[in-house]
C-alpha cells in the first residue's frame, strides 16, 4: 500500500487554524504544546514537523484569523458596487469584527494587540508581519476611495492620498475599538463614531451635502 501524501501546506493551515481556537480561548501564556497538538488531533512531536516553535504557531494562528475576518470583509464589500455603501460596509463591518460579543474573540483580539506593542510581545519581534498584515487592510480602503473617485463619486484630489486617508481611517478604528474594551461600554462608543464618520464622508464626496441621502438609503 502506497503511504498517504500529506499536504504540507495545507496541513499547516489547518494546525494553526486548529491553535487558533486554543489561543483565542485560553490565551498564549497558558496555552503549551501539548494542549495545541491535542486539538490539532495529532501527536506533540508532528507539531515540530510544522513550526519550530510555539511562537511560530501563534504568528501562523494570526495569519489564519487575519485571513478569515479578510475574506468575510471582501465578500460584504463586494456584495454592492456604490463606492459610499462599500466604505460604510467596510467601516461598520470593522467595527463590529472587535466588538462582537464572543469572549474568545475578544480576547484573540487583547492577545494581538499586547504582543503587537509589548518589546518582549511575539508579534512585536517580527515588524514587518505587522505591516503586511495592516497592508491588505489599507489597499482594500485604497480600492474602494478609487473606485469612487473613477465614479466621480469621491473627489478626485483624494486620489493623491488614498493610502494616507485608508491609513488615518483604520487607525481610528483601532483606537475607538480599544477604547471600547477598555470602558467595556461598545455603545459608548456610538455618537462619536457617529461624528466621526459623518466628517470622514463630507471630507471625501464630491458632493458633500448628499451624505445624508447616502445614509438614508444604507
Amino acid at each position: 500500500m502506497s503511504p498517504k501524501i500529506v499536504d504540507k501546506e495545507l496541513k499547516t493551515r489547518e494546525i494553526a487554524q486548529a491553535a487558533l481556537v486554543l489561543f483565542s480561548q485560553k490565551g498564549y501564556e497558558t496555552t503549551n504544546v501539548g494542549q495545541l497538538a491535542e486539538i490539532a488531533g495529532i501527536g506533540k512531536g508532528t507539531i515540530y514537523e510544522y513550526f519550530q516553535t510555539k511562537e511560530d504557531l501563534f504568528i501562523a494562528s494570526i495569519n489564519e484569523w487575519i485571513e478569515q475576518d479578510l475574506t468575510q470583509m471582501i465578500a460584504l464589500v463586494d456584495e454592492n458596487d456604490d463606492p459610499v455603501i462599500k466604505l460604510f460596509t467596510f467601516i461598520e463591518g470593522s467595527m463590529e469584527l472587535h466588538q462582537n460579543e464572543d469572549s474568545s474573540k475578544i480576547r484573540l483580539f487583547i492577545e494581538f494587540i499586547k504582543h503587537a506593542v509589548m518589546e518582549d510581545g511575539i508579534i512585536y519581534k517580527k515588524r514587518n508581519l505587522i505591516k503586511e498584515m495592516k497592508n491588505r487592510w489599507v489597499m482594500m480602503v485604497v480600492d474602494i476611495l478609487l473606485h469612487g473617485v473613477s465614479k466621480g463619486v469621491f473627489k478626485p484630489e483624494i486620489a493623491r492620498d488614498a493610502e494616507k486617508i485608508a491609513v488615518n481611517l483604520l487607525a481610528y478604528l483601532d483606537g475607538i475599538s480599544i477604547r471600547g474594551l477598555i470602558t467595556e461600554d461598545a455603545m459608548e462608543n456610538v455618537p462619536h463614531t457617529e461624528y466621526y464618520i459623518e466628517g470622514f464622508f463630507k471630507s471625501i464626496l464630491a458632493e458633500p451635502d448628499k451624505f445624508g441621502i447616502y445614509i438614508k438609503n444604507l
